[in-house]
């Protein structure tokens, strides 16, 4: 008898703390709910709107071969955008995985701040627009052969990431607008695959040195 007792505490127990687990943790993907759907969606348009932004003004400079202090000023203005975008997305994926379970492999994101190309990019165009404003901010510069590798690496950057985008809008997010395809790209997670697929594209260009020349450019 009293080792049925036993038995029966122990059962007891065991279902007390799975259902404190599960407690747990629909508070905690609650939690999570609140935070991230108020602004990792945001987020993630708002990196998709800027890409696609620098991408036509990258086109239109290296179709002109030269650019204007607006055009620069433009592609600093989003780069600097999109890199704020992305710090606030790792933040969230770093709050929703240390909060729940994440059915997914871990992104380390010790290598994401290492890779930090968007940055580096941020900077190469201040430093642009600091020789603009310095030398004549109202006229047009002829692209050096620097420049021209330069601003090639930079759309094909852009081009991927765009293309990425396009893949969802195309496949899991087809059909989908407003408010459908926020809760299809929230409730599964396409958020953290697009940013870790942001990262995996923005690593090929790692190596690339994006450093200004110690020249003059020519005024058009």
């Amino acid at each position: 008898m009293r080792g049925k007792l036993n038995y029966f505490k122990v059962v007891v127990a065991i279902l007390l703390i799975s259902l404190g687990a599960n407690v747990y943790l629909s508070i905690n993907h609650y939690i999570y709910k609140q935070k991230a759907s108020k602004n990792t969606y945001s987020y993630m348009r708002g990196v998709k709107e800027k890409v696609n932004l620098n991408l036509e003004i990258v086109n239109v400079i290296l179709d002109n071969k030269s650019y204007t202090g607006n055009e620069i000023l433009s592609i600093y203005d989003n780069f600097s955008g999109i890199t704020n975008k992305l710090i606030e997305l790792w933040d969230d994926y770093n709050f929703y995985s240390g909060t729940i379970i994440v059915n997914k492999d871990k992104i380390d994101t010790g290598n994401v701040l290492e890779n930090d190309v968007f940055s580096r990019i941020d900077e190469y165009m201040r430093n642009m627009l600091n020789n603009i404003m310095v030398n004549n901010k109202d006229a047009s510069y002829k692209l050096t052969v620097k420049e021209k590798k330069d601003f090639d690496k930079i759309k094909e950057l852009l081009s991927d990431i765009s293309n990425m985008f396009n893949d969802y809008d195309k496949n899991e997010l087809k059909g989908l607008e407003n408010e459908a395809r926020e809760n299809a790209v929230m409730r599964n997670d396409y958020w953290i695959d697009m940013l870790d697929k942001i990262n995996n594209i923005s690593r090929k260009f790692s190596d690339y040195n994006f450093s200004n020349e110690n020249k003059q450019n020519s005024i058009i």
